[in-house]
């Protein structure tokens, strides 16, 4: 069991060792990714182990801090100075969680002599989704709860890992996971688990000036509309993001940022409508379910909190890109994740160019 010290993966605990049967050894884990990140600081280690220690359980924190800075926050940075949105929650549950913590985990089992050959090794985590077995296959879907589901944060773990993964929590509402952990007094469910990335303090526009390579988009510069006048100043392009409306400052309003130019220091703005982009492409495609041969009519999710939207995707004539027109009313942002769903089931998604 992933721990992370807070309520849902503390009840999530709390479930399988009571439903586990005699065939299933459960020890808890947390990856160790920076000692002073909210998920895995003093408070949240002793926390977890705390969890494991009330069912007599083996704990293990498995450090992955060079890795968690060099593919997560590194990433979070270079997308930012280049204009783009990053979600380092996706990259996170990709390369870090369902990636490199579990064979680092397996290994350490083996060493531990918990796991023996043959042994089949499952990760759980307190994620709100499910995984649901289709004939000889495991789908990625939805929550229960749908205001909970994070289903879109998943869409990047690597499809062979599905028949790995438990979500303990997946049938369960927000609701019922406070009143289980108050009835059996697992914790102060008043400490809620962030979902905004770990490693920043503050707001990210502070965060990234302290980066060294963050100099140039730190400077001030232009706002400018979309056909060139220029409306006002900006304090540095690292403080906006495409979509934003808050914080320009300008007369004549609402205006909307339509593109950023860390390069040149310059804001572009425009109007509602001029967000809207019919079609947009989608790079890095990460498919859950077999990759379309032809079109494809889904869903489409641009961003975690968003409404899904139809569309079809179709492959672009540039290799490894695809092509999605969707029924948007606002735009898509550089950077973000487009999940693609058919009815409660992940089918993939990509990163929007």
């Amino acid at each position: 069991m992933a721990l992370s010290g807070g309520v849902d993966s503390t009840v999530a605990l709390h479930l399988l060792h009571r439903d586990s049967g005699p065939q299933t050894t459960l020890v808890g884990a947390t990856h160790v990714v920076g000692e002073s990140y909210r998920c895995c600081d003093a408070v949240a280690l002793r926390r977890a182990r705390a969890a494991c220690a009330r069912y007599g359980l083996p704990f293990f924190a498995v450090d992955l801090t060079a890795e968690f800075h060099e593919l997560v926050v590194r990433d979070f940075i270079d997308a930012y100075l280049l204009g783009r949105t990053p979600n380092p929650c996706v990259l996170c549950n990709q390369k870090i969680r369902f990636g490199l913590f579990y064979r680092a985990l397996e290994r350490r089992l083996a060493q531990e002599r918990i796991l023996s050959r043959g042994d089949s090794l499952l990760l759980a985590t307190g994620h709100y989704a499910r995984i649901q077995l289709r004939g000889t296959e495991r789908w990625l879907m939805k929550a229960a709860d749908r205001s909970k589901d994070q289903s879109y944060m998943l869409y990047r773990i690597e499809r062979g890992m599905l028949p790995k993964v438990v979500f303990p929590l997946g049938g369960h509402t927000k609701a019922e996971v406070k009143r289980i952990a108050r009835e059996n007094g697992l914790l102060d469910v008043r400490r809620e688990e962030s979902q905004d990335a770990c490693f920043v303090e503050g707001r990210v526009a502070d965060f990234l000036a302290r980066q060294p390579a963050a100099s140039s988009a730190a400077r001030g510069g232009e706002i400018v509309s979309t056909d060139g006048r220029v409306l006002g100043r900006h304090g540095g392009c690292i403080g906006y993001t495409v979509g934003q409306r808050r914080g320009l400052g300008l007369a004549g309003g609402p205006w909307y940022v339509v593109a950023v130019d860390p390069g040149t220091s310059r804001l572009v703005v425009g109007r509602r409508a001029e967000l809207a982009r019919p079609v947009f492409q989608v790079a890095e495609a990460n498919w859950l379910a077999d990759a379309p041969a032809g079109p494809l009519r889904c869903n489409v999710k641009v961003r975690y909190q968003s409404r899904e939207r139809p569309c079809t995707v179709a492959a672009n004539a540039k290799k490894g890109v695809l092509t999605v027109q969707w029924e948007g009313v606002m735009g898509v942002t550089p950077g973000q994740s487009a999940v693609f769903y058919q009815g409660d089931r992940v089918l993939g998604g990509g990163f929007v160019l």
